[in-house]
């Protein structure tokens, strides 16, 4: 219930409508009596229109009036004053000029009642969508088009681990108990009492309250970022098996010869890979998928302010709203400004007053396939160690669909997991399981976050972090003390020497089963260094004290090396020093693969002018700012390279796949400074060829394309050709496209500039930005009132709020914007003030 100032304010609000709609009723009385007033009006013809007309203007007023109306009570609560009746005591919130909340409570419960109402106010869709995801529910929202996602995280057992997750919940410390519960408290007032968010009007759907099982269901669909594993070692296996290990060798994949390989229990070329249907629907979900991201610390040995500097930025898939929603919580005891994900109460990035976090993608192999051998007479049982035969378990699972027919279907788990297969394509005639180490263990990572959110000292953060054991990610920490850190959080499994993960194994023997797990003490991790730095970006991690290389999909170092470089200077940093180096859109690693190929095109037959024709490429500084023009010059000839390499032996659903996956990013910056490979052999006549052969192939085809897409001879600039649209779930059609999603943005970067904004490499000579930065942070430990940050659109995900996109152009053209949390600060600032009372 809502009263004082926001009760006059409705008022207000009211009385301004019913004016409008007095003023249209004025309006159009006028034009009434003006109708009546004509000399011909005793005719009944006339008369009979004339009074067709009236009613069409009075329904046309009263329509315009009921709509304004209508649209008026869809915004976000932001100021006056509202009755929740969980609280225990008043409380207030100020929203500064972005839109962010800045909450004032007597007590922890309340303020987390408060941080669930004002998530839910402004984010309540993308909090619904992301817990029906990880629950398999998508289809009740989408209908049928999205049945396969939702078979495929059901049959992942997502669900079934969320449920035994929150029946785990009341064992957890009493804290935690009841600020999650405080916070679904704020949630469910707000969908309760609350208007409804128009995207459930459009699609008539229901709002739904929300519980302790859609917490772990969408931390089950952030844990998801293992799909890699489902695209990558697929392609692994077939390049293995049908084409041999000679062909691995030249590709970045980890892959060590003479190592041992589990027999893959098939020889022909039948192998399967993630299908095509089921990879475009997971990369066109308009929903965030955890891809990568940057981070790092600098002591304070080497900072102007004398106090470590905490920088970060998380690479996710681009959506809108966008992934985080930033928050200030204050109340005895505590000060916590953070970046929170739809439906979880715990800030995964932020600071307090002792320490600061940020995270990216450890990248860590979690998951491992499985060939099952089933029992020839008995399909409940298959073949495990010592060939004993152990029972299948199955799961009966119902999906209802929007608009359609309920769906029911079977999930078989083995003991190492569930049949998967059927998301291959084609779908093999051979059992495939898969082990994933996220189901394996129970479930603490609201835990670990919350006590993370807590800690004033490192070794108090270094405990919470421990507690992660999926998804793997990697912290970077610094505090006031002092201390910076980063620790890689993951529960690794060790495999048996033999074992290469990206294969997949043999079950049958289970000579290839995980061994264990490695304690978290050895875990690659730093702490305090000589250095005064600490970083990370996805890449490999060096070997760790128990001398393993952990395996994973890893992404090009690129990216690591840049940061390296700049973090190794002599330079006294300040928190706007690292502005540019946040934003560095330079790939060093490109301007050098450009000058190599482009050489080799020099050295040969080819003509002058093509030759001329790529001439910019020979002093390009590696620069993709949205005025550069080589990009474009370059990434056709990319592209080619690839589809010239690649296509013919891996076939057009293994190629698709592969170039979705890190392993391609790595396997560029090496495979094309080799003179020879098995892959440049021409697969079809087996004609030999090198690698300058392969560059004039792929010079010759990109320079095609670059004429047809621009016969005038004037190339685009970068920022013509890579733009940046954040898709709304509803906006994947016209009109709706128009009104929710937000953009087109010329962007700068590429896909392993510091300033990552990943594309997929195409024929098409354009390369919108799909996933980048979902916040730009940087955080002085000696200045932590005035941290800088900005999201890529907005605060808030409603459509009539004045922060659904006010961030964009800000985001798009590397500016930042101060993170509020001196009080004084936040009061003088603030553009709303909203009190809360039991």
């Amino acid at each position: 219930m809502r009263e004082g100032n926001c009760s006059f304010q409705n008022h207000i609000l009211l009385s301004f409508n019913l004016n409008a709609f007095a003023l249209g009723c004025s309006i159009g009385g006028l034009g009434i009596l003006s109708i009546f007033r004509h000399p011909i009006q005793n005719q009944p013809a006339v008369r009979i229109f004339k009074l067709i007309l009236v009613i069409v203007i009075l329904v046309i007023t009263t329509t315009v009036v009921s709509i304004w109306l209508y649209l008026g009570g869809l915004r976000p609560e932001l100021s006056g004053s509202m009755r929740m009746p969980a609280m225990t005591s008043g409380a207030d919130v100020y929203f500064d000029p972005y839109g962010i909340p800045h909450i004032y409570a007597e007590n922890a419960a309340d303020a987390y009642r408060i941080l669930g109402f004002v998530h839910a106010q402004d984010r309540l869709f993308q909090m619904d969508l992301l817990r029906r995801v990880g629950g398999g529910r998508l289809s009740e929202f989408f209908g049928e088009d999205v049945v396969e996602v939702d078979m495929l995280f059901h049959t992942l057992g997502i669900p079934v681990y969320a449920a035994q997750s929150a029946g785990e919940f009341d064992s957890a410390p009493e804290s935690l108990r009841e600020n999650v519960t405080a916070y679904l408290q704020g949630v469910n007032h707000f969908v309760e009492t609350g208007f409804t968010p128009i995207e459930y009007t459009l699609a008539r759907l229901p709002k739904e309250t929300f519980d302790v099982q859609d917490m772990y269901q969408i931390a089950g669909y952030m844990a998801f970022s293992f799909a890699l594993g489902l695209r990558t070692e697929p392609v692994v296996e077939y390049i293995t098996t049908i084409l041999g290990s000679e062909y691995l060798r030249d590709l970045a994949s980890h892959h060590e010869d003479g190592m041992p390989l589990a027999p893959s229990g098939r020889e022909d070329a039948d192998l399967p890979v993630l299908s095509v249907s089921l990879r475009e629907k997971l990369d066109n979900l308009a929903m965030p998928l955890f891809v990568g991201s940057n981070n790092w610390a600098v002591s304070g040995s080497k900072t102007a302010s004398g106090k470590p500097i905490l920088a970060n930025d998380t690479h996710i898939q681009y959506s809108q709203p966008s992934t985080w929603y930033e928050a200030h919580l204050e109340y005895p005891g505590a000060s916590l400004y953070g970046n929170f994900l739809a439906g979880i109460p715990f800030a995964l990035v932020g600071h307090n007053q002792h320490i600061a976090w940020g995270l990216t993608m450890f990248e860590n192999d979690d998951t491992d396939f499985y060939f099952e051998t089933f029992h020839p007479d008995d399909s409940t049982l298959v073949q495990s160690k010592d060939s004993l035969w152990v029972p299948v378990s199955i799961r009966k699972i119902d999906i209802a669909v929007k608009n359609g027919d309920t769906i029911h279907f079977e999930v078989t788990e083995t003991p190492r997991g569930p049949l998967v297969q059927s998301f291959f394509s084609p779908e093999g005639e051979q059992a495939v399981s898969l082990y994933w180490t996220y189901t394996k263990k129970p479930n603490l990572l609201p835990e670990a976050f919350f006590n993370l959110n807590q800690a004033a000292k490192i070794d108090e953060a270094r405990d919470a972090v421990a507690k992660i054991h999926a998804p793997g990610l990697n912290i970077a920490y610094a505090d006031t003390d002092n201390n910076i850190a980063l620790w890689s959080a993951a529960l690794l499994i060790e495999r048996p020497p033999h074992v290469n993960s990206k294969r997949i194994l043999d079950g049958a023997s289970g000579k290839d089963d995980p061994i264990g797990f490695y304690p978290f003490s050895a875990n690659p991790q730093v702490e305090n260094p000589a250095s005064g730095v600490v970083y990370s970006a996805n890449s490999q991690h060096d070997t760790t004290e128990a001398g393993v290389i952990h395996p994973g999909y890893y992404t090009a170092p690129n990216r690591m090396m840049a940061i390296r470089n700049w973090l190794e200077s002599d330079k006294t940093w300040s928190k706007e020093d690292m502005m540019p180096m946040i934003t560095d859109h330079v790939s060093v690693e490109d301007q050098k693969l450009a000058k190599h190929l482009y050489s080799l095109l020099l050295e040969s037959d080819a003509s002058q002018e093509l030759k001329d024709f790529f001439a910019p490429l020979s002093f390009w500084s590696g620069s993709h700012s949205t005025v550069s023009s080589e990009p474009v010059l370059y990434y056709p000839v990319i592209y080619y390279l690839l589809e010239k390499t690649f296509l013919d032996y891996l076939g057009h659903e293994h190629f698709e796949t592969f170039l979705s996956t890190h392993l391609m990013k790595r396997t560029i910056y090496k495979l094309y400074y080799l003179d020879e490979s098995p892959w440049f052999v021409e697969a079809l006549t087996n004609e030999h060829r090198n690698l300058q052969d392969m560059v004039v192939l792929a010079f010759t085809a990109a320079k095609e394309q670059l004429e047809q897409q621009y016969p005038n001879g004037n190339t685009d600039a970068w920022g013509d050709v890579h733009t940046l649209t954040h898709p709304h779930p509803m906006g994947v059609r016209w009109p709706l496209d128009k009104l929710f999603n937000v953009g087109p943005f010329g962007i700068s970067g590429t896909n392993e500039s510091i300033d990552q904004q990943g594309f997929r490499y195409t024929n098409s000579g354009l390369y919108p930005a799909k996933h980048g930065p979902q916040m730009r942070i940087l955080i002085d430990l000696g200045d932590i009132h005035n941290s800088l940050s900005v999201n890529p659109t907005g605060q808030s995900g409603n459509i009539f709020s004045p922060h659904y996109s006010d961030q964009a152009e800000l985001f798009a053209t590397h500016q930042f914007r101060p993170q509020l949390t001196h009080r004084d600060s936040v009061l003088k600032h603030s553009h709303h003030h909203l009190r809360v009372s039991p």
